[in-house]
Protein backbone atom coordinates (compact mmCIF):
# COMPACT_ATOMS: atom_id res chain seq x y z
CA UNK A 1 0.00 0.00 0.00
CA UNK A 2 2.81 2.42 0.78
CA UNK A 3 4.52 2.00 -2.58
CA UNK A 4 1.51 1.20 -4.78
CA UNK A 5 3.34 -1.82 -6.17
CA UNK A 6 1.53 -5.10 -6.70
CA UNK A 7 2.84 -8.60 -7.25
CA UNK A 8 1.42 -11.96 -8.21
CA UNK A 9 1.30 -14.34 -5.25
CA UNK A 10 1.86 -18.02 -5.94
CA UNK A 11 0.80 -20.83 -3.58
CA UNK A 12 4.10 -20.73 -1.66
CA UNK A 13 3.91 -16.98 -1.01
CA UNK A 14 0.30 -17.22 0.11
CA UNK A 15 1.08 -20.13 2.47
CA UNK A 16 4.11 -18.29 3.89
CA UNK A 17 2.33 -14.95 4.22
CA UNK A 18 -0.44 -13.64 6.42
CA UNK A 19 -3.13 -13.55 3.79
CA UNK A 20 -5.44 -16.56 4.13
CA UNK A 21 -5.85 -18.61 6.20
CA UNK A 22 -4.77 -16.68 9.26
CA UNK A 23 -1.90 -18.02 11.31
CA UNK A 24 -3.42 -19.57 14.43
CA UNK A 25 -0.66 -18.02 16.54
CA UNK A 26 -1.83 -14.56 15.47
CA UNK A 27 -5.51 -15.45 15.71
CA UNK A 28 -5.68 -16.80 19.29
CA UNK A 29 -6.03 -14.64 22.41
CA UNK A 30 -6.77 -15.49 26.02
CA UNK A 31 -9.52 -13.56 27.79
CA UNK A 32 -9.93 -14.76 31.36
CA UNK A 33 -10.71 -18.50 31.22
CA UNK A 34 -11.65 -18.35 27.51
CA UNK A 35 -9.49 -18.55 24.42
CA UNK A 36 -10.70 -16.56 21.42
CA UNK A 37 -9.89 -18.21 18.10
CA UNK A 38 -10.39 -17.14 14.50
CA UNK A 39 -11.29 -20.08 12.28
CA UNK A 40 -11.39 -20.16 8.49
CA UNK A 41 -13.54 -22.74 6.77
CA UNK A 42 -15.88 -23.35 3.86
CA UNK A 43 -18.74 -20.88 3.38
CA UNK A 44 -22.34 -21.92 3.87
CA UNK A 45 -24.00 -22.55 0.51
CA UNK A 46 -20.92 -21.38 -1.38
CA UNK A 47 -21.62 -20.49 -4.99
CA UNK A 48 -17.93 -20.15 -5.69
CA UNK A 49 -15.25 -22.74 -4.78
CA UNK A 50 -13.03 -19.90 -3.56
CA UNK A 51 -15.61 -18.58 -1.08
CA UNK A 52 -14.63 -19.05 2.57
CA UNK A 53 -16.09 -18.22 5.99
CA UNK A 54 -14.30 -16.55 8.93
CA UNK A 55 -15.63 -17.25 12.44
CA UNK A 56 -14.65 -16.02 15.91
CA UNK A 57 -14.99 -18.72 18.58
CA UNK A 58 -14.67 -18.67 22.36
CA UNK A 59 -13.30 -21.95 23.74
CA UNK A 60 -13.24 -22.83 27.44
CA UNK A 61 -10.51 -24.69 29.33
CA UNK A 62 -12.17 -28.03 28.46
CA UNK A 63 -11.69 -27.15 24.75
CA UNK A 64 -15.45 -26.81 24.25
CA UNK A 65 -16.85 -24.04 22.05
CA UNK A 66 -18.80 -21.69 24.32
CA UNK A 67 -19.98 -19.40 21.49
CA UNK A 68 -19.12 -18.53 17.92
CA UNK A 69 -19.99 -15.75 15.51
CA UNK A 70 -19.21 -15.09 11.83
CA UNK A 71 -17.02 -11.99 11.77
CA UNK A 72 -16.61 -11.38 8.06
CA UNK A 73 -18.79 -11.52 4.98
CA UNK A 74 -17.90 -14.30 2.56
CA UNK A 75 -14.19 -14.10 1.78
CA UNK A 76 -13.07 -14.93 -1.74
CA UNK A 77 -9.72 -16.37 -2.64
CA UNK A 78 -8.94 -15.36 -6.20
CA UNK A 79 -8.38 -18.23 -8.61
CA UNK A 80 -4.80 -18.97 -9.49
CA UNK A 81 -3.71 -17.77 -12.93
Amino acid sequence: MDTGKVELLDDDKIAAGKFFPLSMDAANSNVGALTLQVKDGPAKDAKNPFEKRRTLQAVNEAKEIVWQHDIAPPIFLPPLP
